[in-house]
């Protein structure tokens, strides 16, 4: 029941965050919702030490009380990463924000610590273990002129680790 989302740190420059930003936007457009409507993005703090602190910087930015109310708050974070979730979680938390009850929380990398977070953090599981097999079979056919390499898959599927920091959107339970 989500729909109204922020995407935090998701949406810089880089090529990465981009095409996370793009898969987000279609999945949006493939549903018969306008992204711009939808999606809020905000950016990262600029001047941060680690992902945690950008993460608990962010979380005035996230979550204004004053909306707590209002049908086109965000009831959802897909954040850049676990570690920027976990920040934004410990900010939250201070300002007496309860996860998932007033929003919803969503990291990505599956980082170990994530499943101790309170709440436990749902996370997106990139596969890096796989990742890295793939990119090694791809560079060994490469070296070797293998012809084979066009049989080798491009992508590397990820998975959805659903713990306690998600929950419906409120009133669509």
């Amino acid at each position: 029941g989500h729909r109204h989302i922020t995407a935090l740190g998701i949406g810089n420059n880089d090529l990465y965050s981009v095409s996370r930003q793009r898969g987000i936007e279609s999945v949006y457009a493939e549903r018969g919702f306008d992204p711009a409507h939808y999606l809020r993005h905000i950016p990262l703090p600029s001047n941060y030490k680690t992902y945690y602190e950008a993460g608990r910087n962010s979380a005035s930015l996230v979550w204004n009380p004053a909306m707590k109310n209002q049908p086109n708050r965000s009831t959802a974070v897909l954040a850049w990463n676990d570690r920027v979730a976990i920040g934004l979680l410990d900010g939250l938390r201070e300002m007496g924000v309860r996860v998932p009850e007033d929003l919803s929380i969503i990291g990505y990398d599956n980082m170990e610590v994530s499943a101790f977070t309170s709440p436990p953090l749902t996370t997106i599981d990139a596969q890096p273990d796989a990742l890295v097999q793939l990119a090694t079979e791809h560079l060994l056919a490469h070296i070797d002129q293998d012809k084979a390499i066009s049989r080798l898959p491009n992508t590397v599927s990820t998975q959805l680790i659903i713990r306690g920091s998600t929950a419906p959107s409120p009133g669509r339970k």
